[in-house]
């Protein structure tokens, strides 16, 4: 049996141990318990203030991308009318006009669709190069002179920003006009359309373009007792008088200033043409000397009476290389001739018809 003093050291020793595991095993198991909580507490709070942020961030670029989704393009009927080369440029002629009408040729797009069409205010037009192209407030281009320029559109979107547009317009020189043929006969009420006649290589017609041709005609030679009536636009025209005889003189002009005359012969085509003012000799040869000039003329006749365009063409058939004739029928035989040469002369009516005369000569050395 141990002393009474042994045992309270004994069990105080064991009771001390036993105090300080006690009390050591709770802060070493709670200590990172609490740390945990409070990260744990912290990322919570971090969440949670994200998570209330985060959608006005997104509402917010969402609401922007939405603006930012207006722009702008050229329709698909733009220049569908017009002359586009393989370079894709715009082809003018000098001193043409093209206007852009806005409803037509741009469209305004909102996420891809169309949205409807653009204000006036909203647009301004420009030129890169003035010299060869200029253009108005209200987008009337015009053509100045040959070369390559760029029209410049600027739009100002719903959004407030601004979306381009471009194209290349390409200036060449302003076409010829020409008549093909370039004279009619008509008879009393006859009707003739002009615009069938005047040939030139104009660029392809379109409401935006200005590509017209006007008509004028004024009486040349005659009684002037007939009526014409001209179309200035279209060149449709018709005639009516009860003598012929009447010629008038057509003009065609360009909308770039190039003009081309057309003949015009009131009355009847000739169906026989007499060459007259040559006298044979006994014998009934035409004789005519080397060196000589001789002038020609022709008469053409319709029904009896003159038809209505005298004057015709001429041609040597026979001997062309001791003899020539102009379109005035002066006959010239070459100087010198060693020996007689046969020579024969053709006219031949410039009214359509059929009609010829000709005459046999010899020309002598």
């Amino acid at each position: 049996m141990l002393p009474r003093a042994g045992l309270s050291r004994a069990t105080a020793l064991l009771l001390g141990l036993v105090l300080t595991l006690g009390l050591a095993l709770p802060a070493c198991a709670g200590a990172p318990t609490f740390e945990l909580e409070a990260e744990q507490q912290e990322t919570q709070e971090e969440t949670a203030q994200g998570a209330k942020t985060e959608p006005e961030e997104t509402l917010a670029e969402r609401e922007t991308q939405k603006k930012r989704a207006y722009s702008a393009a050229w329709t698909d009927s733009a220049f569908a009318d017009l002359t586009v080369n393989a370079m894709d440029e715009l082809v003018m002629a000098v001193g043409t006009v093209l206007t852009i009408d806005l409803d037509q040729d741009v469209e305004l797009l909102h996420e891809g669709k169309r949205e409807g069409s653009l204000d006036e205010k909203d647009v301004s037009f420009a030129s890169s190069n003035k010299k060869y192209l200029t253009v108005s407030k209200r987008g009337k281009v015009s053509a100045e002179r040959r070369g390559t320029a760029q029209l410049q559109l600027t739009i100002e979107l719903p959004d407030g920003s601004q979306k381009q547009l471009h194209k290349n317009i390409k200036v060449v020189n302003a076409p010829e006009i020409s008549f093909a043929p370039d004279y009619a006969v008509l008879g009393n009420s006859g009707k003739l359309d002009l615009g069938q006649r005047a040939k030139a290589p104009l660029l392809k017609a379109s409401p935006n373009v200005d590509a017209r041709v006007r008509y004028s005609a004024v009486l040349q030679s005659g009684n002037g007792g007939s009526k014409l009536e001209l179309n200035e636009e279209t060149g449709q025209l018709s005639v009516s008088f009860d003598r012929p005889g009447d010629v008038y003189a057509i003009t065609a002009e360009t909308y770039a200033g190039k003009r081309a005359s057309f003949t015009l012969y009131l009355g009847e085509r000739a169906d026989r043409l007499e060459i007259q003012g040559l006298w044979p000799d006994a014998d009934g040869v035409i004789r005519v000397a080397s060196g000589a000039s001789l002038p020609l003329k022709a008469v053409a006749f319709a029904g009896g009476a003159d038809a209505a365009r005298q004057d015709v063409s001429w041609r040597v058939l026979t001997g062309d290389d001791y003899a020539s004739v102009d379109e005035r029928g002066m006959l010239r035989i070459a100087p010198e001739l060693s020996a007689e040469q046969a020579i024969q002369v053709v006219a031949y009516a410039l009214d359509g018809g059929e009609a010829t005369a000709q005459v046999d000569l010899v020309a002598m050395p």
